[in-house]
């Protein structure tokens, strides 16, 4: 390759090249675009590459690689796009790669590199696609990261040890599409701003220390509706599970703000999400009733989890709106009374989870139209009466939990 000395462009993505990247290509003066992604390549980034200044894309993600990231990359000043990702890359990141000024894509996640990212890094404007996650990285996003990164379109850094609150500033990001930070130290409460991000379809704060355990904690979701984005990407996942981290609106097409500290009411205004598809706030401290307007939700069509909370009351009859519901999950609660017969008009269910709560009466028969059931667990409960034939009949069920309960078999 390095006889190709007129050679601009050179993709070798996804093969099964192995051993170490050749320094000979340094021989390719003009070359502009060096791709080896999805290979098998070990060793370091040899220090001849770092005469290829004319470089503008350069991809090394999906390798064996080791070593450090190299400085030099710094001196590229003609740099669009830089991807390192799922590599064995350790030490910091060099403070000198805040010299890409024309920097567009920065993608280091899936590595095991230490220390911070260095602030000179958040200073380069044209950044659109920034993302460090699985990197054990920890510090804090700066607080006016908005305004020096405005052209940022995916925010993601989950899976680090980033800690302080989520910026304000990150309203300022007209573009931004997805924010993903899931599984850090993150703390205080999720920014009500947020609703001003007209383009946004992935918001994931799961796993963190969001909230302080106020009523007010869910306000963030009144300001939500506003995001207006494309049908097809409009699929919001919501999740707040686990006590001490909120996992909320995983799309829209996702925000999530999983395992957090929010307590109080599930908010009405949940109802107006109509191209919600899937809606998790389970674990935390949500002590109240469900809202009929949530249960009629009849957009979501893969997922609804308010499991390990503290609801109490019955399950609305509204749930007959979900008819498009994959899995509906409303185990570990206080809910009580009979279950409702119109159950059986979520004809799309595949899981259905009511197990430790309070429920009483019998299983309601009109579950027999529940035909593509794979899974179903009722038990420890107050149900009574028959077991039902019709689970007999179900051919696609694979689990089946009565136990802990009061029914019986006719003998």
């Amino acid at each position: 390759m390095g006889c190709l000395l007129q050679l601009w462009h050179l993709n070798l993505s996804i093969n099964s090249f192995g051993g170490n990247i050749p320094t000979n290509i340094t021989h390719c003066k003009y070359l502009r675009h060096f791709l080896v992604t999805d290979n098998k390549l070990t060793g370091s980034i040899p220090v001849q590459l770092s005469s290829s200044s004319k470089l503008v894309y350069l991809g090394f993600w999906k390798n064996i690689l080791t070593g450090t990231v190299p400085a030099w990359i710094g001196n590229f000043t003609s740099l669009n796009a830089l991807s390192f990702f799922q590599n064995n890359f350790q030490g910091s990141i060099s403070e000198g790669l805040g010299h890409l000024k024309r920097l567009g894509s920065f993608i280091l996640k899936d590595n095991n590199p230490s220390g911070i990212v260095f602030p000179s890094i958040y200073n380069i404007s044209s950044i659109y696609y920034f993302t460090f996650t699985k990197d054990q990285l920890h510090g804090n996003l700066p607080a006016d990261v908005g305004f020096t990164l405005p052209n940022l379109r995916v925010f993601a850094g989950a899976v680090n040890e980033l800690t302080d609150p989520i910026p304000i500033s990150l309203s300022n990001c007209s573009a931004l599409q997805v924010l993903y930070f899931s599984q850090n130290g993150l703390i205080g409460s999720v920014t009500e701003t947020l609703g001003s991000l007209p383009n946004v379809y992935r918001i994931n704060f799961e796993y963190n220390l969001l909230g302080y355990g106020k009523a007010s904690d869910l306000n963030f979701f009144m300001s939500l509706p506003n995001c207006s984005v494309p049908e097809l990407l409009y699929r919001v996942y919501m999740c707040i599970t686990d006590n001490n981290n909120i996992q909320a609106i995983h799309s829209i097409r996702a925000v999530s703000s999983q395992r957090n500290r929010f307590e109080g009411s599930i908010p009405q205004s949940l109802g107006d999400y109509k191209k919600l598809m899937t809606l998790n706030l389970s674990g935390n401290n949500l002590n109240v009733t469900i809202p009929r307007e949530v249960m009629g939700l009849s957009s979501l069509s893969v997922s609804l989890s308010l499991s390990n909370d503290l609801l109490t009351g019955a399950l609305p009859s509204e749930v007959a709106k979900l008819k498009n519901l994959g899995e509906l999950d409303l185990s570990e609660n206080k809910l009580t009374g009979e279950l409702p017969s119109t159950l059986g008009q979520c004809i799309s269910l595949e899981r259905l989870h009511l197990e430790g709560n309070q429920f009483e009466g019998p299983i309601p028969q009109t579950l027999e139209s529940l035909r593509g059931l794979e899974g179903m667990d009722l038990s420890r409960n107050n149900l009574s009466g028959l077991i039902p034939k019709f689970l007999g009949e179900i051919s696609t069920l694979k689990f089946l939990n009565l136990s802990h309960n009061n029914l019986r078999v006719n003998c």
